[in-house]
């Protein structure tokens, strides 16, 4: 992604690991970091629909090592803040080797476009690392039938930023 770092880590599975939701490990072994520990992540989401509506939001963070810090911060703790939108929203700390943390936010109110920022908390020595998203929200679309009736039913759209980040870092 164009103003960060591409980060790979060794290829190891993550069997054994309870998350959540189980991300395939070409996007546990990848993720993008800024340059500078005090930098910012910013992923925009653009969404369809410009009526207020609840998202579900779900981010993916792993390092099985630490190969953006200086040799000193090796065993330290990336200390990262989640907003959406200004709003923090969670805390995540991935502590030395092989950590992760599946982050899982609902209800999240959107509309049209969505900011979602992981910054380094106070006092972080390792910049902020996303390894991949999905946001989920669901839309109402009115179809028109013969009799002139319309008929509502809806659907759900899947903006799946994992493959976004995956395209620009050349993994897929």
């Amino acid at each position: 992604m164009p103003g960060y770092t591409n980060l790979t880590f060794e290829p190891r599975l993550c069997s054994g690991t309870a998350y959540e939701n189980r991300p395939p490990n070409s996007v546990i072994n990848t993720a993008i970091s800024p340059t500078n520990a005090s930098q910012s992540i910013y992923v925009p989401v653009n969404l369809l629909s410009t009526t207020p509506q609840s998202a579900y939001l779900v981010l993916y963070f792993y390092q099985n090592s630490i190969v953006d810090g200086p040799p000193e911060n090796q065993n330290g703790t990336r200390n990262m803040d989640i907003y959406i939108d200004g709003v923090m929203r969670r805390n995540v700390k991935l502590e030395g080797f092989r950590s992760g943390e599946v982050v899982t936010l609902y209800p999240v109110l959107v509309q049209g476009m969505v900011n979602v920022t992981i910054s380094p908390a106070n006092g972080a020595v390792l910049p902020p690392l996303l390894n991949g998203m999905e946001v989920f929200y669901a839309t109402e679309l009115a179809e028109e039938t013969s009799g002139g009736f319309k008929t509502l039913f809806s659907f759900i759209e899947v903006v799946v930023c994992q493959l976004f980040v995956s395209l620009l870092l050349g993994v897929l």
